[in-house]
C-alpha cells in the first residue's frame, strides 16, 4: 500500500507493508502536491510510476528504502495528473490537464481528461496482438475509446453525455464500458456504441445535493464508480451518498448482445 503527502513544502511517498509491519519511504523536497498533485500506479511487486506535472518517475523498492530507478523524459509545459499500468501488455498511460492521453501526446479531448482505465481481459482471452483498448472520459462531456498499440490512429469510438465525464468503469470481463456523469450513467456494450444499454438518472434528494448547492466551499465533489466481481451490479458514490444496483444489468444484458 503506497500513501503520497505533504512534507515541509515538498512531496513524502510511503510504503506500507502491512503484514511485516515495516514502511519505506522517498521524498520529493522540491514538489508541491497541493499545487500539481501526484499520481502512482504499481508496475511490479516493488517498482510503480509516480507523475504530477512535468515530472514522470519509475520508483524501485528494495529491502530498506525507495530509489529512482528511471526519471523519464518530459516537456516543460507537460501537466501529468493520472498514470496507469496495463499488465497484459506492459503499457503505461498518462493523462494531462491539457487533454492529452500519453506521453506520445495523443490529442485526446477539449480540455481536462477526469477518467480512464483500461479495458479488462479474462485471464482465459489472450486478445488480438496488435489491439490494447483504454478508455478515456473529459470535462469536455465525451469518452473515447482508443486502441493504445495504434498511438496514431483516430479513437476507435466517441461517445457523449449531457455533462463532464466523472467516472468510467468496465465490467470484470471488459464486455461493457459504464460512463457516470455527476447527474447520470450509461452503459455501452463494448464493440456496439451506437445505443446504451442501460441508463440510470439521480433521483432527486437532499443526500445527492452537491455541498455547493447549499453551502460556499471550494472542495469539489468526490465520485466513485465500481462493478461487483461478477459485473452484474454497479455502485455509484458522490460525496458520502451511494447508491448500489441500480442499474438492472442481468436483466438488461441476459442475452448478452
Amino acid at each position: 500500500m503506497k500513501t503520497i503527502s505533504p512534507d515541509k513544502g515538498g512531496t513524502l511517498i510511503t510504503v506500507h507493508y502491512p503484514p511485516a509491519g515495516n514502511s519505506l519511504s522517498y521524498v520529493l523536497p522540491d514538489h508541491n502536491i497541493d499545487a500539481t498533485p501526484f499520481d502512482a500506479a504499481w508496475t511490479g511487486e516493488a517498482e510503480f510510476l509516480l507523475c504530477g506535472g512535468d515530472l514522470m518517475l519509475c520508483l524501485q523498492c528494495t529491502e530498506t528504502t525507495i530509489v529512482q530507478a528511471r526519471k523519464f523524459e518530459t516537456k516543460d509545459d507537460d501537466l501529468f495528473s493520472q498514470v496507469l499500468f496495463d499488465g497484459r501488455s506492459r503499457l503505461a498511460a498518462t493523462s494531462s490537464d491539457k487533454g492529452t492521453l500519453d506521453r506520445r501526446s495523443i490529442s485526446a479531448h477539449q480540455g481536462t481528461i477526469t477518467a480512464m482505465q483500461w479495458q479488462p481481459l479474462p485471464e482465459n482471452q489472450s486478445g488480438p496482438d496488435d489491439e490494447r483498448l483504454i478508455a478515456t472520459g473529459g470535462d469536455d462531456c465525451a469518452i473515447l475509446i482508443w486502441n493504445a498499440r495504434m498511438p496514431e490512429s483516430k479513437p476507435k469510438c466517441f461517445l457523449t453525455m449531457d455533462s463532464p465525464i466523472m467516472r468510467l468503469a468496465f465490467t470484470p470481463d471488459g464486455a461493457f464500458i459504464a460512463g457516470a456523469t455527476s447527474t447520470q450513467i450509461l452503459i455501452w456494450k463494448v464493440g456496439s456504441y451506437a445505443v446504451p444499454r442501460a441508463s440510470w438518472s439521480r433521483p432527486v434528494h437532499p443526500g445527492w445535493l452537491s455541498p455547493k448547492a447549499s453551502a460556499e466551499t471550494d472542495e469539489e465533489d468526490e465520485h466513485c464508480l465500481c462493478w461487483d466481481a461478477d459485473g452484474h451490479k454497479l455502485a455509484y458514490g458522490s460525496n458520502s451518498r451511494v447508491s448500489q444496483g441500480m442499474v438492472p444489468y442481468v436483466q438488461l444484458h441476459s442475452a448478452n448482445t
